[in-house]
């Protein structure tokens, strides 16, 4: 079975993978998600390597065999609903969506 993970930091997504036993497609967002990931780190006073690799998280839903046409359509979907503006207030927050925190009832 093909999976499709999302590696994150925080809450702002940063590359999407489609991948099964034997293969794997990976595909890096847009340099504005870097962007973001580094200016939230700052925001959040995270300093040092390790501050900011703990902060990443990986999150993974199951997926059709297609993996390059699986990894591009999240791809296509993270860069369409994260959007210039919802960056710069995940930025504002340190990279914690707070209406994700709060219905999970906690931030990463």
């Amino acid at each position: 079975m093909a999976t499709l993970p999302t590696i994150w930091w925080r809450d702002i997504p940063m590359q999407v993978i489609a991948k099964d036993r034997r293969e794997a497609h990976k595909i890096v967002l847009h340099t504005r998600f870097q962007v973001a990931v580094d200016k939230a780190a700052m925001k959040a006073g995270k300093k040092s390597a390790s501050d900011y690799i703990e902060e990443m998280r990986r999150s993974a839903r199951d997926c059709g065999d297609d993996l390059k046409a699986e990894a591009e359509a999240e791809a296509q979907r993270l860069e369409a609903h994260y959007t210039r503006a919802v960056l710069a207030r995940l930025i504002e927050a340190g990279g914690v969506d707070s209406e994700t925190a709060s219905r999970e009832g906690s931030s990463p």
